[in-house]
């Protein structure tokens, strides 16, 4: 129900999404991108759809900004003084400029990423981009799930919160050694069979909260792998090895014995055969070809990327979108390698199951508290997993906040937090570059 979408809601909606993607007279428009505007390809009725999967909360506030929007004249204003009522009111106050900010950034993201019902965008013609090239193969899923019938308790030796790149390597370890080991994932399962090559399914399934999600203060927004496998399932697997100098660094000031040493290189090792790091899936597109031509004439260093991928099944053409999930099924993540070996062991994986705390009994870890739901029906079920060895591995983002609701882990948890900046610098070229061929990041100065 959408009793909340009134009409002149509606109106407004429209009249915002037309001012951050708005048609622009100019007679040389083959394609016909100047003169589109956000609702000719529908952004508008794809956001009432996104506001009505919203917590009440996040919508109202929302639909507070549109009702403020609408009281300043953004209805009836120009071109131009819509986008200067946008300015403005971005200046109201930092849950303002937020509001604004997520607001813009969905009109964008529906209006470029929307596909219709061919998977096209019309906008992709300027770019010379095809969107999805095949369709998902028919490929079976090895791992079988646990799916709980009704609320339940879990006896193990250890339970795993995360099957990311961290939580699926204990957990292969461990239940290789023959420890009985559950693996707790708050995403879904998905594989080659789901993956259709398109950005906003991939958003809505495979990453945190959506997509890209802007911190408190909007200096940044932040995405992460929500799925089995975590980030492996949808980043560029690009491998490479710590450097000497910050694991020295690790060793001298934060007190993590060992790392620096020949034991640490070992593990290294064993990980890179088990995913199996290679050179040959690393072509140049022209994005990274463009890298080496620079590194060359500023005469600086360079060098082509490893990335875990199996070469035998690995797809130049259908590798570009491999964060969008790896059609080809080339890609060794943890789902297809540590997660694989840890259910072949025994292991019980759950999927769409979210760790709500950590069960602590006489000042040790003992257990864990879980919710599980199914999308497809809305039913949940209380799980609790009894073990006495809790691995919490659910990344730099969900484990402090695991932490917390448990009411453990120090003083320390929840701070710190060090994040990887990236940036994209445009640029034109007079040859087509082709960005979505082959590996994202294939090249390193």
């Amino acid at each position: 129900m959408t009793e909340w979408m009134t009409e002149e809601r509606r109106a407004g909606l429209r009249a915002i999404c037309d001012t951050v993607v708005p048609a622009i007279p100019r007679a040389d428009d083959p394609t016909g991108f100047w003169a589109r505007k956000a609702t000719d390809v529908g952004t508008d009725e794809a956001i009432i759809v996104a506001l009505a999967g919203m917590q009440t909360e996040a919508r109202d506030g929302l639909l507070g900004l549109v009702d403020g929007l609408v009281a300043q004249g953004i209805l009836t204003a120009s071109q131009l003084s819509r986008e200067q009522i946008l300015s403005r009111t971005a200046l109201f106050g930092p849950a303002a400029a937020f509001g604004v900010g997520a607001l813009s950034g969905l009109v964008r993201l529906m209006a470029y990423g929307l596909p219709d019902a061919v998977g096209q965008n019309p906008f992709w013609k300027a770019f010379g981009y095809p969107g999805p090239i095949s369709a998902p193969p028919q490929a079976p899923k090895p791992i079988r799930p646990l799916v709980p019938n009704g609320d339940m308790t879990i006896d193990a030796d250890v339970v795993v919160v995360g099957s990311g790149s961290g939580g699926g390597v204990v957990a292969g370890k461990l239940a290789a050694a023959g420890l009985k080991v559950v693996v707790l994932e708050a995403g879904g399962y998905f594989n080659e069979a789901d993956f259709n090559q398109l950005e906003l399914w991939a958003y809505q399934n495979l990453y945190w909260r959506g997509g890209p999600t802007p911190a408190a203060d909007l200096n940044i927004s932040i995405m992460a792998g929500a799925a089995l496998g975590g980030g492996s399932t949808i980043n560029w697997s690009n491998c490479l090895r710590t450097r000497p100098w910050v694991r020295e660094e690790w060793a001298r000031e934060h007190g993590l014995e060992g790392v620096d040493g020949h034991d640490f290189d070992r593990h290294l090792d064993a990980v890179c055969a088990r995913i199996g790091v290679t050179d040959q899936c690393s072509e140049f597109n022209g994005p990274n070809q463009r890298i080496e031509d620079g590194a060359a004439r500023l005469d600086w260093s360079f060098k082509r990327l490893l990335r875990n991928a199996d070469p035998t099944t690995y797809d130049p053409a259908s590798a570009g979108y491999m964060g969008f999930g790896d059609q080809s099924g080339s890609k060794l993540g943890t789902m297809k390698t540590w997660l694989q070996d840890a259910f072949d062991a025994g292991a019980d994986v759950i999927v769409r199951c979210r760790a709500d705390r950590v069960l602590v009994e006489g000042g040790r870890a003992a257990g864990v508290l879980a919710t599980y739901r199914d999308p497809a029906t809305g039913a949940s079920a209380a799980l609790t997993v009894r073990a006495p060895q809790v691995v919490v591995a659910g990344g730099a983002l969900e484990s402090p906040a695991l932490l917390l609701r448990s009411g453990i882990g120090g003083p320390a948890v929840g701070r710190y937090l060090r994040l990887h900046p990236c940036t994209a610098i445009a640029a034109t070229y007079p040859d087509p570059q082709d960005a979505w061929w082959a590996a994202p990041m294939t090249a390193m100065i």
